[in-house]
């Protein structure tokens, strides 16, 4: 479950950062 949770945070991150590059 930590592993899980940890991989979905790290998703949603790189995902975030995705965002605010294609933003910019």
């Amino acid at each position: 479950m930590m592993l899980y949770n940890w991989s979905l945070q790290n998703y949603f991150q790189i995902t975030n950062v995705a965002n605010l590059k294609k933003l910019d």
